[in-house]
């Protein structure tokens, strides 16, 4: 384990992601559970090293397994041969550097590439700013800011037409009743 203190910052070009959560221990040979911020749950497999931050430490850790049971990552790093030591790590954030994460297929994007986009319908009324996605069991919802409030659009295909990231905008079915408060909703 290497400690990288806290008062020698990263290079500036390595931006740091937060892939999953430490929350508790698994067995008694030092097994973490971690709760992935990622779908892509194969972002786990062939790691060989991580930065973990706890509290105000930041460090790097070796991994030496991963284990998927139900959809849920196990991590057993280097040198965390007990119960007793992983509990040190719980709360612990598991983070990667950007350049390491996977490559996605050419029509697939990760939600920070789309932050700030305009948001427009399809008869191109600017509907207004992408602030946020939020992550729902039936499907992700884009907020919207639009004059002062916020709009929540479904994040599937019935209204998100086209993600144009030339042009960094999110094109959606033109329904007025989404966004303009004086209509009724549909």
């Amino acid at each position: 384990m290497k400690n990288i203190p806290s008062d020698n910052p990263l290079p500036v070009d390595m931006e740091l992601l937060h892939i999953g959560t430490i929350v508790r221990t698994r067995g008694l040979a030092g097994q973490v559970k971690v709760l992935p911020l990622t779908d892509l749950l194969e972002q786990f497999t062939g790691m060989e090293q991580v930065y973990l931050r706890l509290g105000d430490k930041l460090e790097t850790r070796t991994i030496s397994a991963v284990q998927f049971i139900r959809q849920i990552p196990y991590i057993k790093f280097a040198g965390i041969d007990s119960v007793e030591a992983a509990e040190t790590l719980r709360g612990g954030e598991i983070l990667i550097p950007r350049s390491q994460r996977i490559k996605l297929p050419r029509d697939a994007f990760y939600f920070d590439e789309i932050s700030n986009f305009t948001v427009k319908s399809t008869e191109g009324e600017i509907i207004g700013a992408l602030k946020d996605v939020e992550h729902l069991p039936a499907s992700d919802l884009l907020i919207v800011e639009r004059q002062g409030r916020e709009i929540l659009i479904p994040f599937v295909k019935q209204w998100v037409t086209k993600v144009d990231r030339k042009n960094r905008t999110i094109v959606i079915v033109h329904e007025p009743s989404l966004w303009d408060e004086n209509n009724k909703p549909v």
